[in-house]
């Protein structure tokens, strides 16, 4: 995860040099200002089944801090283009509706029916509980019967949950006594080591709700502590965990967050006029790139030096000794013949790269490395096992399989994630550059430039 920081604050960085100089960062904290650009970068430049999670992404954070206006004026725009059904992102909305009822605060049309507060806390409440319930844990009968000061500091969540719910209790919960013991676990095991991940994420969200069901005054450190383990790691997080409960809805409302992350009224005033600034731009013109300012060579170069401050990966001594991810450029000649060997010419943008790199080495975990160009060829043949992606009995139909039929792969041959180059399906139409995993599918960029661009992204 201190790799993670790492890319975070270095995210920032590139972020930053590419605004303006009189631009403010998004919030006081260099991780959260980091995301919420990556944000305004997926409305700008990403896939388009990725908008969605970007606004509502955003719209959560500053929810979650408190700025429950700025967050509902960001979905009523959103909402306001029917880019998606929102019952899609069902997932989301109940900690807004909770949030809203308490504010009062709503965007001008919601497009979806709203329950009601008690069905909310409750069903919030099980989601996190209830999971007691589906089957032994091991140890858990021990557990049941030890009293918490007795049990290792290890087995002290769950501890803590056992302590906290009942089956047949008012709204399943468990005694006010039993929760009040149960504060004190969760204390313990927050406080005996180094939690991390989503394990920290669980124990706070737990302890903060416990906490607050009881009034007791130990809700805002363990809330204070959750919302830093936010910015450690943010993607172990569910950020409406907390905006499901009434008790806890208040306390966010109340800015206790907003004063962890060092986020204001003026940073999401200033994030939501750039945010609907990009979201109408997007939807009107389609993706621009983020780093148009930047030419090819800077792109890959600051790609490569993100990946190698990262330490995620082990370079060749090449690579570390150049700081440069990329191998000698292609040849003319060798472009030229891979044209003739598949009967196509291939698109400028793609060209420009070849003529920087013949090839790239992976920049991170899930990015696949792509080939030089003596290696690429019809997906068909390369990937054998794709002709099952669309030859009508199972997986895609349509434009995605005939994309998938007729495209180029150009990287990730032995990755689960394949680059492919899909030409033209008729005369002045322009290629894309798809990426295809056998779980996620396909995601399209208008080039190979959009591609590595998204790589930088947090």
């Amino acid at each position: 995860m201190k790799h993670l920081l790492t890319v975070l604050i270095l995210a920032a960085s590139l972020i930053a040099g590419a605004q303006a100089p009189d631009d403010k960062p998004l919030a006081d904290s260099p991780v959260l200002s980091a995301i919420l650009n990556g944000d305004l970068q997926r409305i700008q430049a990403g896939p388009y089944d990725e908008l969605q999670d970007a606004v509502y992404n955003m719209a959560n954070i500053w929810a979650t801090a408190g700025f429950i206006g700025q967050a509902s004026r960001l979905l009523n725009d959103f909402w306001h283009y029917k880019t998606v059904a929102p019952g899609e992102l069902h997932y989301h909305h109940e900690g807004f509706m909770l949030l809203w009822a308490l504010s009062g605060v709503h965007p001008d049309s919601i497009p979806f029916p709203l329950e009601t507060v008690d069905d909310i806390v409750q069903k919030n409440w099980d989601n996190l509980f209830a999971v007691l319930e589906l089957g032994r844990y091991p140890q858990q009968e021990m557990i049941e019967q030890t009293e918490w000061h007795q049990l290792p500091d290890s087995l002290l969540f769950l501890k803590g949950s056992l302590l906290s719910y009942d089956a047949h209790g008012e709204g399943r919960r468990a005694s006010r006594d039993n929760r009040l013991e149960a504060i004190k676990a969760f204390g313990r095991y927050l406080s005996s080591g180094k939690r991390q991940g989503f394990d920290l994420f669980q124990a706070t969200t737990c302890a903060t709700l416990v906490a607050a069901s009881v009034g007791d005054s130990a809700a805002t450190g363990f809330l204070r502590q959750w919302g830093n383990g936010y910015l450690e790691y943010p993607n172990s997080y569910i950020l409406d965990a907390l905006q499901g409960d009434t008790a806890t809805a208040h306390m966010l409302l109340s800015g206790v967050i907003a004063g962890v992350w060092g986020l204001t009224a003026a940073d999401c005033d200033r994030g939501l006029a750039q945010a609907e600034a990009a979201l109408s731009r997007r939807i009107t013109k389609g993706p621009s790139l983020i780093h148009a300012q930047w030419s090819f060579k800077t792109l890959l170069q600051q790609l490569s030096d993100k990946a190698l401050a990262s330490g995620d990966l082990e370079y060749d001594r090449k690579a570390t000794t150049h700081h440069w991810l990329g191998y000698a450029p292609a040849t003319p000649a060798a472009i030229t013949a891979a044209e003739k060997r598949l009967g196509v010419t291939f698109p400028r943008v793609y060209r420009e790269f070849l003529l920087l790199s013949n090839g790239f080495r992976a920049s991170g975990y899930v990015d696949p490395e792509l080939l030089p160009v003596e290696k690429i060829g019809w997906a068909r043949d390369l990937d054998p096992d794709l002709k099952m992606e669309w030859d009508g009995s199972q997986g895609f139909r349509g434009d995605s399989a005939m994309g998938l039929r007729r495209s180029i792969l150009i990287g990730g041959l032995q990755d689960e994630e394949h680059i492919l180059l899909v030409p033209p399906d008729k005369k002045g139409g322009s290629w894309q550059c798809w990426t295809f995993d056998y779980e996620l599918g396909v995601r399209a960029y208008p080039d190979l430039r959009y591609y590595l661009e998204g790589r930088l992204e947090l």
